[in-house]
């Protein structure tokens, strides 16, 4: 069972004899608010909007004739999870956070490359779930699973997977310029000891104090109005232009 946020959608399995329909009622916080009679099909769709804050079942009988089987229940998972994080090193490792879903609601991650999906896989107690890192453009989206029942997949966030690559790196004053190969327009999180920076562009200057100096892809995210960089947290990023320690299992 799938929700799309307006459309509840039930596949079922045909029993021994032909049903010559089905009785499909949502029921919202225990109260039913749509019946449908639907012709019996592999999958069911009850249309209905559903709003945040509330709590949606789906029961569903076969229907012989005038005769009415027993009814079977799944819930409806109708809130998106949230992609907390992407980190790529050696493999490509997705944090998400449960956003609206209820709590103890499983997440299941998926990678898309160059606009296939693959194989969702479920996101671990840690939060987070480890892929391969595959070639071709990579996006990865989210969504609940509660038994049958799952939700929509979040919005698919670029995940960039190719290193940047640093052609200066200058000290000067306490200073270091950077500069870096990309997309003029791409952003990307520069560090240099410290301090660290959301950039769109290709070049920073950054006071230097210690530790080496790294630039990182990320998706298309720009500071918002008022924060302060080195108050960034978990925002998408890919490989390091610097060797980093993978966290895949071997």
């Amino acid at each position: 069972m799938t929700s799309d946020g307006a459309t509840v959608s039930v596949d079922v399995v045909a029993p021994d004899f032909a049903p010559t329909a089905y009785d499909a009622v949502l029921i919202r916080d225990g109260v039913p608010v749509r019946r449908e009679t639907l012709s019996p099909t592999p999958t069911l769709a009850v249309p209905e909007a559903l709003p945040r804050g509330a709590a949606y079942v789906v029961s569903v009988r076969r229907r012989a004739g005038r005769s009415v089987g027993p009814a079977v229940t799944a819930p409806v998972v109708k809130a998106t999870p949230t992609v907390a994080s992407v980190v790529c090193d050696e493999c490509l490792v997705v944090a998400a956070t449960a956003g609206g879903l209820p709590e103890g609601v499983p997440i299941e991650a998926v990678l898309y490359v160059d606009g296939v999906p693959g194989t969702p896989q479920q996101v671990g107690p840690d939060g987070t779930a480890v892929f391969p890192v595959p070639d071709g453009e990579v996006a990865v989206a989210v969504r609940g699973v509660d038994g049958v029942a799952t939700g929509p997949w979040s919005v698919p966030l670029a995940a960039p997977t190719e290193p940047a690559d640093l052609t200066l790196a200058r000290a000067d004053g306490g200073r270091v310029a950077l500069a870096w190969c990309g997309p003029p327009d791409g952003t990307f999180r520069v560090a240099a000891g410290d301090t660290a920076l959301l950039v769109r562009g290709r070049a920073a200057d950054l006071p230097l104090i210690s530790g080496p100096a790294t630039v990182r892809a990320t998706a298309d995210r720009s500071p918002a109005k008022g924060e302060r960089p080195d108050a960034i947290r978990g925002i998408p990023w890919a490989r390091d232009s610097r060797h980093s320690t993978s966290r895949c299992a071997t």
